[in-house]
């Protein structure tokens, strides 16, 4: 749901592309402007349109690992094209915005099964630049990603298919500098968050 104007809602699919609906989902068309079937996220930008109006700026994520997973719109949808410099070898699962970044995490697979490599990067919208934030590395991928509203540097990120050791969430509180482990350690606690994780 666009969170400047509730009206326009973006669906993907995993076979028949994106749509958009203008009417709080009443009705839908496809986005026959957007060529890709298989779509794995739609993320709005906010702080591309004022409240009250569409928002222009979109990604939309698809199942894609030739570095083409990863598209943007800054019209609204009307034109589509691949966001550059993002990894190759992996797909774009999830994605967070927030004061002018997109961190994306990306795995070699959509899962729940079959992800042997991974990644969380942070993009910046405006420079274009990549930056590899990853809290660690290993035979398995990464999948969601949040980001705090009170102050964006705090960052949670969760593994995807790591079965041997366990899936794990881990957090930042400086824009993905640094991390630290939630559930293995079962420490993962903030006065900030008032975040409570407690292990059986």
């Amino acid at each position: 749901m666009d969170p400047n104007l509730g009206s326009i809602l973006f669906m993907g699919t995993t076979a028949n592309g994106l749509w958009k609906s203008t009417n709080y989902g009443a009705s839908w068309a496809q986005v026959t402007s957007f060529a890709p079937t298989n779509v794995n996220l739609v993320l709005f930008d906010p702080s591309s349109a004022a409240l009250g109006n569409a928002t222009l700026r979109i990604f939309v994520a698809t199942v894609n690992t030739s570095a083409q997973s990863l598209y943007r719109s800054d019209d609204g949808g009307a034109t589509w094209n691949p966001v550059p410099g993002q990894p190759s070898g992996v797909m774009a699962i999830r994605a967070a915005t927030a004061d002018t970044l997109l961190y994306v995490t990306f795995a070699n697979s959509r899962g729940p099964n079959n992800a042997t490599s991974g990644s969380v990067w942070k993009h910046g919208i405006a420079s274009g630049s990549w930056v590899n934030v990853s809290p660690s590395s290993g035979s398995f991928g990464f999948s969601g990603i949040a980001i705090y509203p009170g102050d964006a540097k705090i960052i949670m990120a969760s593994t995807l298919d790591r079965w041997s050791a366990r899936d794990e969430v881990y957090m930042s509180t400086d824009a993905g500098t640094s991390w630290t482990t939630c559930l293995r350690q079962c420490r993962c606690s903030s006065s900030v968050l008032r975040l409570r994780i407690s292990c059986p």
